[in-house]
């Protein structure tokens, strides 16, 4: 099962890759949790 993104239709089926994606496409979202 891959790791979706919360904010938009990304995935990827290694959550570290994810967490690379949503610092650097989303980190306004993250500050908001």
């Amino acid at each position: 099962m891959p790791y979706k993104c919360p904010y938009c239709d990304f995935e990827s089926l290694n959550e570290k890759n994810l967490e690379i994606h949503i610092k650097e496409e989303h980190p306004r979202e993250e500050e908001r949790g």
